[in-house]
């Protein structure tokens, strides 16, 4: 009688153990579970953020140049064009990289509704209207970019032509898919700008940070031949043109 009396409380005892042993790894299954759940959903949504310089085109007129910053997938900003209007931006981005931005207010009473998209490599490209005029905007990211394309890296000389005039000439040199470099045309105006190549080979510069007065806005690319070629426009409205090619190879 003891002895079955002691083999159920072993049985009970074993049963109860392994009920345990059960319950702590659905427990540690489920922790693991969540926080790698939890993981996904903040690279998803922090993903796009980082810092982005965008240039703003309408009717073939360069109309804005800014920056703004992206947090949690929040956009907050302010665009400042060329007539000196001002508007408070605020919008947000999607986990695919649909953004969505309007302006709150205005120091004119216009307002800005845009709509594009972010590429994982730091680019963005999209349409936007204020009142009845519509656009385009495009730019890159330039902190916080997880892409960097090296395969162009290396010194180009480029020329800068409005119509079939020549307004500038210039050496850039590539160093991680990104250059600095201030620009003299022939009217000694300087042209502070910076850069960035995106695979496969699109190049993008543009004024430099918070230049409304001087400046200009291009877009263009490289090919295999490391050949350039491009438009650009400029703060004054005029349209240009530019090429170029690789000279230290």
């Amino acid at each position: 009688m003891i002895s079955m009396k002691k083999n159920f409380c072993n049985k009970k005892s074993i049963l109860m153990l392994t009920a345990i042993i059960v319950l702590s790894v659905c427990l540690f299954s489920c922790i693991t579970n969540h926080k790698t759940i939890a993981t996904n959903n903040h690279e998803l949504i922090t993903r796009f953020d980082g810092k982005y310089n965008i240039t703003f085109i309408s009717q073939d007129y360069f109309r804005a140049i800014t920056d703004f910053e992206i947090e949690n997938s929040i956009l907050d900003g302010v665009v400042v064009n060329t007539s000196n209007q001002t508007f408070f931006i605020k919008g947000s981005v999607s986990e695919s990289g649909q953004l969505n931005f309007k302006s709150l207010k205005s120091n004119t009473g216009a307002n800005i509704s845009a709509i594009g998209n972010i590429k994982l490599d730091g680019s963005i490209e999209g349409h936007y209207t204020v009142g009845n005029r519509q656009g385009k905007y495009y730019g890159f990211k330039y902190s916080d970019s997880k892409t960097i394309t090296t395969q162009f890296d290396g010194k180009y000389q480029i020329s800068f032509y409005i119509g079939d005039q020549q307004t500038a000439s210039t050496e850039i040199d590539l160093k991680n898919g990104a250059f600095k470099k201030n620009i003299q045309t022939i009217t000694s105006e300087i042209f502070p700008i910076q850069g960035r190549v995106l695979d496969p080979g699109k190049l993008i510069l543009t004024t430099s940070i918070g230049d409304h007065s001087t400046g200009i806005a291009a877009s263009g690319s490289i090919d295999e031949n490391k050949k350039v070629t491009g438009i650009f426009f400029t703060n004054q409205g005029e349209k240009g043109s530019f090429n170029g090619k690789r000279i230290d190879q």
